[in-house]
C-alpha cells in the first residue's frame, strides 16, 4: 500500500532526527494546508454530521475551520442528502436520516474556493451490538491498581472491525465546601470588615463530562467467532478523583469495513487522538477521499458508513473497592487551608484577607476551633483555593438528564 510506504519513510526520518547529536526544533517545511474531513454516516436516525477543517503548521496552535462549503451525501439510488453549516466547520444534514443496510453511499464536497472533493463508495453491510458492559478491579501495565471498563460485543459475521469512543461523566463534591461565604463589608484600612452570609447557590455537588481522545480498535479476525469478550475500553487508576464518588461511562461502538479499520490503525500508530477536528495533523495518512480538480492534491480523513451500538454503565467507588485502605485522591488542586489576617501591618496597609478575597481564587471555609489550628493562622476566617470549595470551577451544578443514583 502507498500509505504504508509513506509511513515507513516517515519512520526513518523520525529515527534520524531523534538520533542527531544536536537538538533540532521542528518547523513546517511547507505552507501547504490540506483539507481535513471527519464524516461518519451511521444507522442512527438523526441529523448526520460532517466536520471540515484545515491542517496547520506544527508551530501554530490555531485550528482553521473550513466554512461556507457545500456538503452532500449521495446514495446508489441517486438520493441526495444536503447539509448546512451549523457552526464554523460543523455541517449537519438538513433532515434526519440513517444509513440503510446493504446500500452504497458517497460524500461530495465543494469548498468556498470552488475545489471539489469526493469519497469512494462505502457500503453499510454489517451490524453489531454491545451485548454487555461491566467493570473489573485490576492493574495496568505499570502495576498500578484501578478499575477497567470492559465490553462484550457480537457481530453478524465472523469477521468484524470496530472502533470505540466513550463519554464519561462523574460526580464532584467540593472537599472544603461551606454553607457560608465571606463578604467584604468595609475596605477601610484602619477598620476593615469582613462578614459571613449564606451562599445563594450551593455549589457543593457538580458533574463533569469528558470524551475519549485515544483511538480504540478491535477485530474478530483472529478470534475464531463473531464475539468479542472482555474488551477493555477504559482504565482508571484507583486514586483518580473521577471515581471518588459516582461515575458513569457511555461506550459507543462503530462497525467498520477493513479499509476504514486499516486507516484508523495507521492513524492510531501516528497519533494519540482520533479527533481530526481538535488534533493538529503534522503528517498525511491516505484515506478514501480525493480532489476532483487536482488529482495530486492530498485530503486528510475518511468517510465511513457504519452501525452504532452503545451502552451506559454507572458505579460508585465503593462498588469496586470494598477494603478499608485510605486513598488520597488526586484532586486537581492542593486544598491548602490558610488564614490571612484581617488587618494590615499598619493603618495604611491593605487587609491581607480582603486582598485574598479580591483575587477570586479563594473562598471561605468553615473549620474547627482556632485553638487547634497550626501557627501562622491569624484569622478571623480560614480560606482555601476556590476550586476546593466551589465545584462549579470544575463542573456544572445541573444534574444530567440521564443521571441515576
Amino acid at each position: 500500500m502507498k500509505s504504508v510506504k509513506k509511513i515507513s519513510i516517515l519512520g526513518c526520518m523520525v529515527f534520524l532526527l531523534w538520533n542527531c547529536v544536536d537538538p533540532v526544533e521542528l518547523e513546517t517545511i511547507t505552507t501547504e494546508t490540506l483539507l481535513v474531513v471527519e464524516a461518519n454516516l451511521t444507522n442512527e436516525n438523526k441529523r448526520q454530521e460532517v466536520l471540515l477543517s484545515r491542517t496547520t503548521a506544527l508551530e501554530d496552535s490555531v485550528i482553521r475551520r473550513e466554512s461556507n462549503a457545500v456538503v452532500r451525501i449521495v446514495d446508489e439510488l441517486g438520493t441526495t442528502f444536503a447539509f448546512t453549516e451549523n457552526s464554523p466547520g460543523v455541517y449537519l444534514s438538513t433532515i434526519e436520516f440513517s444509513a440503510e443496510l446493504n446500500r452504497d453511499y458517497k460524500l461530495e464536497l465543494t469548498t468556498s474556493n470552488g475545489s471539489e472533493y469526493v469519497s469512494t463508495w462505502q457500503r453499510f453491510t454489517d451490524e453489531a451490538d454491545i451485548t454487555n458492559i461491566y467493570t473489573q478491579r485490576t492493574t495496568n501495565e505499570e502495576s498500578e491498581e484501578g478499575v477497567s471498563v470492559l465490553i462484550d460485543a457480537k457481530a453478524d459475521t465472523d469477521t468484524g472491525y470496530f472502533r470505540y469512543e466513550y463519554e464519561e461523566t462523574f460526580k464532584i463534591i467540593a472537599p472544603n465546601w461551606s454553607a457560608f461565604e465571606a463578604v467584604i463589608v468595609s475596605r477601610d484600612r484602619s477598620d476593615p470588615i469582613v462578614d459571613l452570609k449564606l451562599r445563594g447557590q450551593e455549589n457543593r455537588i457538580c458533574y463533569k463530562d469528558s470524551v475519549s481522545t485515544n483511538i480504540i480498535l478491535a477485530s474478530t479476525d483472529n478470534v475464531g467467532s463473531s464475539e468479542l469478550i472482555g474488551l477493555p475500553v477504559r482504565f482508571i487508576k484507583r486514586d483518580n478523583y473521577l471515581i471518588e464518588h459516582r461515575y458513569s461511562i457511555l461506550v459507543k461502538q462503530y462497525s467498520q469495513n477493513v479499509e476504514s479499520f486499516e486507516f484508523y490503525t495507521i492513524l492510531r500508530d501516528l497519533s494519540s487522538s482520533a479527533n481530526f477536528f481538535t488534533e493538529l495533523q503534522p503528517g498525511f495518512v491516505t484515506g478514501n477521499l480525493s480532489a476532483v480538480n487536482d488529482e495530486g492534491e492530498n485530503v486528510v480523513g475518511f468517510f465511513n458508513v457504519s452501525s452504532v451500538s452503545e451502552k451506559r454503565l454507572f458505579f460508585n467507588y465503593t462498588d469496586i473497592f470494598l477494603d478499608d485502605q485510605i486513598i488520597n485522591f488526586n484532586f486537581p488542586s492542593t486544598c491548602t487551608v490558610f488564614s490571612p489576617s484581617l488587618f494590615g501591618l499598619s493603618d495604611q496597609a491593605d487587609s491581607p484577607l480582603i486582598t485574598a478575597l479580591d483575587l477570586g481564587a479563594i473562598i471561605y471555609q468553615e473549620t474547627a476551633d482556632f485553638d487547634v489550628l497550626p501557627d501562622g493562622f491569624e484569622g478571623p476566617y480560614t480560606l482555601v483555593p476556590r476550586i476546593c470549595g466551589d465545584c462549579t470551577v470544575i463542573g456544572v451544578a445541573e444534574v444530567p438528564d440521564f443521571w441515576v443514583e
